[in-house]
């Protein structure tokens, strides 16, 4: 039996930098983000620019939901999500998944186990109170049953238009 150890974070971040030519912070963020993992940690790196668009599309879309602005609602789902196409909008959905298990990390004091980015990690923290055991499992079924309805070639604009008005009622759940 050989024991390997996990990579540490530091020794992924050097590397990271050193194969990428990425900046200190993107290195630091994607070794934190893959734990351990080297081949998620590239691949935090190469695909850095699809999880920030993911994370300013979600944040706007969770901000207009809890202010009920259906009108830039609306427009967000025609010109923000739509144009992504199934894969990434399946994507984006599991985006949104880690972010409200990250949140009942955060309501619970295991801050420590929370695993993003500095700047989505504020998001999420101060995100985490509208998100609760009340409300959770009813958005996280609403996200895994749009993810098989855009596999089954739903209509992105209806699925989203509709999680939106659904999650609008959700986060005022206490």
């Amino acid at each position: 039996l050989v024991k390997v150890p996990k990579i540490t974070m530091s020794e992924v971040q050097d590397a990271l930098v050193q194969k990428f030519a990425c900046s200190t912070q993107e290195a630091y963020d994607a070794a934190a983000l893959a734990d351990g993992n080297w081949l998620l940690a590239q691949h935090f790196v190469k695909d850095k620019e699809d999880e920030k668009l993911y994370a300013n599309v979600f944040q706007k879309w969770m901000r207009y939901c809890f202010k009920g602005a259906v009108p830039e609602l609306i427009d967000l789902v025609a010109n923000d999500i739509k144009p992504l196409g199934r894969e990434k909008q399946k994507e984006f959905l599991e985006y949104g998944l880690n972010i409200f298990h990250n949140s009942l990390l955060f309501n619970n004091n295991m801050h420590d186990d929370v695993l993003l980015p500095t700047d989505e990690k504020n998001f999420t923290k101060n995100f985490a109170p509208f998100i609760n055991i009340r409300n959770v499992e009813q958005i996280c079924s609403l996200f895994e049953e749009s993810i098989n309805q855009i596999e089954r070639n739903g209509n992105a604009s209806i699925i989203f238009a509709d999680n939106s008005f659904k999650i609008t009622k959700l986060l005022r759940v206490k």
